[in-house]
Order: structure tokens, then sequence, then C-alpha cells
């Protein structure tokens, strides 16, 4: 009766193109009734998997969620938990003792175990109350429904506030890392940035923002983090957190200092190229407008995921800082120079004649200042000041905010 209700409050908020907000604290399905549950729950199931992308829908993990009740939250689009008591499973403690013969299985199933590992936690409250808050400021951001537009509020912020610690983040050397955390807080409206699956997947950030009282998606590089590299996981984190935004109406600000994405057996067995596909899948895929700032560095796969006008991306400036080129100085070089750099006798010739062609090919192919030069190349729109790039993405979300775009018919 209880799996009734809840599938029928999930196709009534459906039809009526309201957001639902599941509470869950629960030992799942009585074994008792054992088979009998089951109809109901696929019902719930099913109204979840239809009216994904057409409402908001928002789960919070408050107590116990297991076994097949655990696919429930999954198939939201946001998942929250909270440290008084928050857990869920596929198997819970005793049904894992069962299976698997472990005993110790206190660890698995927490809000900051699945934050960690899993990524399927986008937020962790300390509380009940915490947490019931932290899900109206996410409501704060979205509309009801696949038909409206995103939220707007009443602006307080000055929209061409100029910053000059913009200025002083970025390390001279570009093989120093940063938290871009810094900038986003310095360019968004203030205190609007609230950042979904912060500790997941670390060198890839998303999050929702304002600008001029917009409410927006901002998907950024955290060179603090493995460089700013992808891994297959913030490949899927950006995946699916662009997704959302595309099928509500959300326009997205990229802020690109993603060096590369990851090589090498480890990330290859892991699907890189498939992880990645998926992102670019995606971005290309999508309808709503996309602005790109170029911070720092984009390299390989990076450069067309996010950067090219007009398919990764609608409008793409740059900072004087950016590098953009399919590959690095140092792997460009050991590649074209390789026989050359072999012939030299010596450590230090090679390493002078390598250093010499490195900066020659910095100079001609990745410095966007020469490849802003001539606009056949059409990469960017403008190499801007970075003490301006607030201004300037408000600028282009007001001339964005009637896009429209055709895409083939499909099924």
């Amino acid at each position: 009766g209880h799996a009734v209700k809840v599938a029928n409050i999930t196709k009534m908020a459906g039809e009526m193109g309201v957001p639902i907000i599941n509470f869950i604290d629960s030992a799942g399905a009585r074994l008792q009734e054992a088979s009998q549950c089951t109809r109901a729950g696929a019902a719930s199931y099913h109204y979840q998997s239809i009216f994904s992308g057409v409402i908001p829908q928002i789960t919070l993990i408050c107590g116990g969620c297991a076994a097949g009740q655990a696919y429930a939250p999954l198939l939201t689009d946001f998942v929250f938990f909270t440290r008084t008591g928050g857990n869920m499973w596929l198997g819970g403690p005793r049904a894992t003792m069962g299976v698997t013969g472990a005993e110790d299985t206190t660890e698995i199933g927490s809000g900051d175990y699945h934050m960690k590992y899993s990524g399927e936690c986008h937020y962790i409250a300390d509380n009940d109350e915490e947490a019931i808050a932290a899900i109206k400021k996410l409501l704060s951001y979205l509309p009801s429904n696949c038909d409206e537009k995103p939220p707007s509020v009443t602006p307080t912020d000055e929209p061409n506030r100029r910053e000059e610690k913009l200025l002083d983040i970025l390390p001279a050397d570009p093989r120093r890392s940063y938290d871009m955390h810094e900038i986003i807080d310095l360019i968004v409206d203030k205190d609007s940035f609230f950042e979904m699956q912060e500790d997941y997947a670390k060198s890839s950030i998303t999050g929702f923002c304002r600008f001029n009282g917009y409410s927006c998606g901002l998907v950024a590089g955290n060179p603090a983090y493995i460089a700013g590299s992808l891994s297959p996981d913030c490949c899927d984190k950006e995946t699916r957190f662009l997704t959302f935004c595309d099928c509500f109406n959300i326009p997205v600000i990229f802020l690109i200092d993603h060096p590369a994405l990851l090589v090498g057996d480890e990330w290859e067995r892991m699907g890189i190229i498939r992880h990645g596909t998926k992102l670019l899948h995606t971005t290309n895929c999508m309808t709503v407008p996309k602005i790109t700032i170029l911070v720092r560095k984009s390299y390989g796969g990076t450069s067309v995921f996010y950067n090219v006008p007009p398919y990764g991306t609608d409008i793409a400036y740059a900072w004087p800082t950016a590098e953009f080129s399919p590959m690095g100085p140092d792997g460009a070089v050991s590649i074209i120079y390789d026989r050359q750099i072999k012939e030299f006798p010596t450590s230090e010739e090679r390493l002078a004649f390598a250093e010499g062609k490195k900066k020659e090919y910095f100079e001609q192919y990745v410095d966007v200042v020469h490849l802003a030069e001539n606009m056949r190349y059409d990469f960017f729109y403008d190499i801007i000041d970075p003490r301006n790039t607030r201004g300037i993405i408000i600028s282009a979300l007001e001339f964005l905010k009637n896009k429209k775009v055709a895409r083939p018919k499909r099924k």
C-alpha cells in the first residue's frame, strides 16, 4: 500500500509539472509480503524514469535506504544525505554479511562514502534541518518543469563589477596549480555559488550560480587536483550535470583549465575514451546558451568539448593566459622532433634543442594571441581583460537569452 502511494504521487507530480522531493528513512520492502511489493515498486521506477527531465526530482537520504529501494534515489536528479543516519546500500549490513561473509560493513553506505567513492551523493548535510534548507536553496535555481524558464531574483550585485584580484590568482609559472573556486567566487553574484558533488572527482567543479540574478549552471576545471585533468569520473560528473541543465533551460558557463584527459594503462582500462565521448556528445547536443571562458589550459579533447563555437559552446572568450592546442609543447616536440633529438650526442644538447623547439611551438600553435590574429581559425570571439569577465558573461547571457536551436528529429 505504501509503494502504491509513492507511485501515485510521483505520477501526479509529473502530470502537474511540479518538482518532487523524496525523503527516505526506510528498511525497504516488507519481506513478509515478498513479491506483492514488486508491482507498485516497479510503477514508482517507471514514473521516475518517464518524468526524468520533465520535472526536477530530488531525494534526501535521512535514514536507511537498501536493496531495490536504492534504485529510486539514483533515478532522481540530485541525492542529498544527512550525517545523522543517512545510509544507502544495494545490500544492507545483514544482507551483505549473508551474501559475502564480510562482517565489517560499517563504512559502506554513508553520504561521505558515496561522495568520495561512488559519486552517488551530490550534497551532505550534518542534520535534517540543514539538508532541508539546502534542498530549498537548490530549488531556488530551478524551474518547476521543463517548459518553464529558471527563476531569477532581483540583482543586488553590480553587473559590471571589475575584480582586480583576478589578476593575482594564476601563478606566473603555468605548471603551478591554483584553486578555481577563487575565480568563481569573484565573478558570480556574491555568495550565489552552490556546488554539487563537491568532494567527488575534484578536478572538475559543477554547481549552480547567478549572474545578475539569473540562474546558471557552472562547470569548471580545478588545477588544484591532478592539474585539472579529466578522469572518467569527472566526465560522468559533468555529463550528468550538463544533461540536467539542458533539460531545464538553465544556461551554462564553462571556466576552462582542463589540460587534457588522463592517459595511460590505468585510465584506458577504466574507459577514458568512452566516458570522454559521452561528455563530448552531451556538449554538442545541448540547446541552452553555453559561454566559455578559457582561463588557462585546453589541450587535446578538452578543446572540442567546450571551446569551439558553435558546437561545444556558443561564445568563447580567452584570458591572455590561455593555452589552446591539440597537444602541449612537451608532447608535441617529443613526437615531431624525436629523430632529430636522438641525433645529438649529449643530453645537454638534446635538452637545449628540445627547449628551443618547445618555445617555437608554443608561440606558433599554442599562444592565444597568435591564434586570434587570424579570424579564419574562429577559435575565440575575443581575448578579454580578466577583470571584466563578470560583465562580459552577463552581456553574453543577455545576447543568448532567446537562443533557438534546431536538431534532427529522432526518437
